[in-house]
């Protein structure tokens, strides 16, 4: 089963920005890199984020504008991205595997760290909230169910 959606917000901001479509499959073999779209544990609303890693029917995941890592339940993981609709109408293949891919993300990864870490010291805490650089989840929402 394939389904579209529509992105609002930030937190993919380098890699998709608000307005863009994604096409998603139910398929859940997801690699390094992966853009995948879960439920949020605290409300109904669903999330496209990137895919790192799993630990047991965990999944780590992380938007590429975000400096912060999220737990994400096996449950509440509905699909994968494969292709990416741009508002000019270009497409582009997001699910194939390829160098660039793998290089941007572990270059996102060490950097995902490193903020993460860098919001750990006061200095900088302080820095992020004055300056509100803490972005939004990246919102998704169904436009349509469809197929290829």
């Amino acid at each position: 089963m394939f389904f579209r959606s529509k992105a609002i917000g930030q937190s993919m901001d380098l890699f998709i920005v608000e307005g863009d479509e994604i096409l998603y499959t139910d398929k859940t073999d997801y690699s390094f890199g992966d853009i995948i779209l879960y439920k949020s544990s605290k409300n109904d609303n669903l999330i496209c984020h990137r895919y790192f890693f799993r630990i047991g029917s965990y999944y780590i995941v992380a938007g590429d504008n975000n400096t912060y890592f999220e737990i994400v339940k096996k449950d509440n993981l509905v699909g994968k991205g494969i292709i990416l609709i741009r508002t000019d109408r270009k497409r582009y293949d997001i699910g194939r595997k390829n160098d660039y891919r793998t290089k941007y993300c572990k270059f996102l990864f060490k950097c995902i760290i490193i903020g993460f870490i860098s919001r750990k010291f006061t200095i900088f805490n302080r820095y992020y909230q004055k300056n509100n650089l803490l972005r939004n989840k990246l919102q998704v929402k169904y436009i349509d169910y469809c197929s290829l």
